[in-house]
């Protein structure tokens, strides 16, 4: 019986036969889409639509290998073992001996070296004697070690369009891929570990798969790459967020790379961490989470705190531990109970991180960012109002108008006078009820 179709361009075998120990069509499971989500992966098998992906980089095609990539991830967990065809073993060889393989999380070297030995035998039996070639059984455990791998290697060739579908990378993109690929292999062998992460994180954000990057000095420390390179790196809607275990020195290093991030979280274990945090004016900051900290709170820490919780423009959250006074913050919070301690929301101030956000997501556009200048200010009433705008005009204004739009959102985060000037203009054109091309164009119209 042939495997189910998982994408709608793609033959419902795809090269691909049952082994004896798997019979029945296999169904996604709940598992297998929590899996899937958490790589970025799309939630349900039918929502990815690939073409035959080519590029004179990699002399293949994803058209064969990409199903299985799904298939692997949505398929039942009980099949033990699949059977590739001689057809499917040639496009994985070609996979993972490619140029592209230069560019893979370095942690990712033994398990490319263990699979290009595994398909030696086979892969010269398919080439050479297609005709009397048997079929590749693979088990259970070498699937589960393949999926990490094509995972990875998916994200130096492919990217992910806002319709759900795959193209094969362009310049620019196979530009960024090669930088970062660049720098998790400069450094140290004491940092591979960690480049690996991050690298691999930023592949993602390249690729289209994910665009929250989760950083930790859980290794002794926090080794970025240079803003520069975060920035060309991140997608338009990048959000990062930062653990930070240790004192301030672990992320001294790092800090001109942080003050280039979209930042929305900081999980921090110590408050002398949250002090140099704070003193940095660059640093973003939407959620701040201390329930990590085992701090005795005494008048200099809750003095700290409230100086935080004050000063910070777009702090609209903050999570204390169970030990935390009850009264650590004032009548501008309001106080819940959650699951590691109590969690206090900003009254009074709009969450202007989070709007943002959305404009950033609903745009998919380069030109509307998550690490726009105007994030420092966003919770400014005037520039909240003008972000859930351009949130709201993304499902009506041609793509074209982003360019004009975010050139206006720069101009606000010249100052407040003119936040406030274009804040009023934008109410009073919104109100005269022009069609959102001539709203946005009224607004910021394009240089002569």
């Amino acid at each position: 019986m042939p495997l189910p179709s998982f994408t709608p361009d793609i033959p419902s075998s795809f090269g691909l036969s049952p082994s004896p120990t798997c019979d029945e069509p296999c169904a996604a499971s709940a598992s297998a889409a929590a899996a899937a989500a958490a790589d970025g992966l799309p939630g349900s098998p039918q929502s990815t639509s690939p073409g035959i992906l080519k590029h004179k980089r990699y002399p293949f095609s994803w058209d064969r290998t990409l199903p299985l990539l799904e298939h692997l991830t949505y398929g039942d967990p009980a099949c033990k073992a699949r059977r590739l065809s001689d057809e499917d073993v040639r496009h994985l060889g070609a996979l993972l001996e490619g140029e592209h393989c230069r560019e893979l999380p370095p942690d990712r070297d033994a398990l490319l070296q263990a699979w290009i030995q595994r398909l030696r035998a086979p892969l010269s039996q398919a080439l050479h004697q297609p005709e009397t070639f048997p079929g590749l059984v693979l088990g259970t455990d070498e699937l589960r070690s393949l999926r990490p791998l094509l995972l990875d290697i998916l994200c130096t060739t492919c990217v992910r369009d806002p319709h759900g579908g795959w193209s094969s990378m362009g310049q620019r993109a196979l530009v960024m891929v090669g930088a970062v690929g660049h720098w998790m292999r400069s450094g140290s062998p004491h940092d591979a570990a960690q480049r690996s992460d991050i690298g691999r994180q930023l592949l993602r954000q390249i690729a289209g798969l994910s665009r929250d990057l989760e950083l930790s000095d859980a290794a002794g420390g926090l080794d970025l790459p240079d803003p520069k390179l975060l920035g060309l790196a991140l997608m338009p809607g990048a959000r990062a967020h930062l653990t930070v275990h240790g004192g301030p020195q672990t992320i001294a290093n790092a800090m001109p790379s942080l003050s280039a991030l979209p930042l929305r979280t900081w999980r921090l274990a110590r408050l002398d961490t949250l002090q140099a945090m704070h003193e940095q004016p660059q640093l973003s900051l939407r959620l701040l989470d201390l329930t990590l900290s085992r701090d005795r709170w005494g008048a200099q820490e809750l003095r700290r705190l409230r100086e935080v919780a004050a000063t910070q423009p777009n702090l609209w959250q903050v999570n204390l531990p169970r030990h935390a006074p009850p009264d650590a913050l004032g009548f501008d919070w309001e106080r819940r109970q959650g699951r590691s301690g109590s969690e206090w929301l900003r009254v009074g101030r709009p969450d202007g991180l989070s709007a943002l956000d959305a404009a950033a997501a609903a745009w998919k556009s380069r030109h509307i960012r998550s690490d726009m200048p105007l994030r420092h200010m966003a919770s400014d009433p005037d520039a909240c109002h003008l972000l859930r705008l351009a949130t709201q005009l993304a499902t009506t204004a041609p793509e074209g108008m982003a360019q004009c739009l975010a050139r206006l959102l720069e101009r606000c985060a010249a100052g407040p006078d003119e936040l406030h000037r274009h804040a009023n203009e934008a109410r009073q054109l919104w109100q005269a009820g022009l069609s959102p091309e001539a709203f946005v164009r009224s607004l910021a119209p394009m240089p002569e």
